[in-house]
């Protein structure tokens, strides 16, 4: 049975390519969220970066569907951005005007509509409550590297002087053992020690 994983802004803040660690299940993100990403984007921190780039990855899935409806991810995953209940009320005892309760109203009308959901979130507190609201929770710990080896938009490739010909005069090259994110830019350099790389008709990098 397809699982709903809804994601907590923090979560997205923590490793923007979260989104896809979820396999062919349901992630969903709600509007809160969006918006509380939005207020991010335009730190010049490693909060505003991440916020512009999960931003960016969610731009480039509506292109392949209806996010409300679900746009179907590489991973076989369905993304899709979801809207506060208006069906349902939170228990007398919770603030409906603060942001989290309002993320964790999207988790609970799942839950009530006997959904198999899982609230995901990196705030302790949060996840207290979800679970106080009958919601299985749980921390991010899919990826706990350092955070240079995190995917930042781009990266340096190093390449031998036939390549850098090449792919001069093609304007495209196959590079063998590489996978590259969508919109992710290159610095190429040249090295003339560098081995060779079996390369032809691959989309420019």
């Amino acid at each position: 049975m397809e699982k709903n994983f809804v994601l907590d802004t923090n979560v997205l803040i923590h490793n923007p390519q979260a989104i896809y660690s979820f396999a062919d299940n349901r992630v969903i993100i709600p509007i809160t969220v969006i918006e509380e990403l939005d207020h991010f984007k335009s730190s010049a921190d490693k909060k505003g970066m991440h916020a512009r780039q999960v931003l960016r990855e969610i731009d480039g899935l509506i292109k392949k569907g209806a996010l409300r409806k679900g746009a179907k991810m590489s991973n076989g995953g369905t993304l899709m951005i979801a809207f506060g209940p208006k069906d349902i009320e939170l228990p007398p005892d919770m603030d409906a005007s603060l942001e989290d309760n309002k993320i964790l109203a999207v988790a609970w009308k799942l839950q009530q509509d006997e959904e198999a959901v899982f609230f995901i979130s990196k705030d302790v507190n949060a996840r207290i409550k979800a679970e106080a609201l009958g919601i299985r929770s749980s921390d991010y710990e899919k990826q706990k590297v350092e955070y240079g080896s995190l995917f930042q938009g781009w990266r340096e490739l190093v390449l031998c002087e036939d390549d850098i010909r090449r792919l001069d005069a093609q304007n495209k090259l196959m590079i063998k053992g590489q996978t590259f994110m969508p919109n992710e830019y290159i610095l190429v350099k040249s090295d003339p020690d560098a081995d060779p790389v079996k390369a032809c008709q691959y989309d420019p990098v």
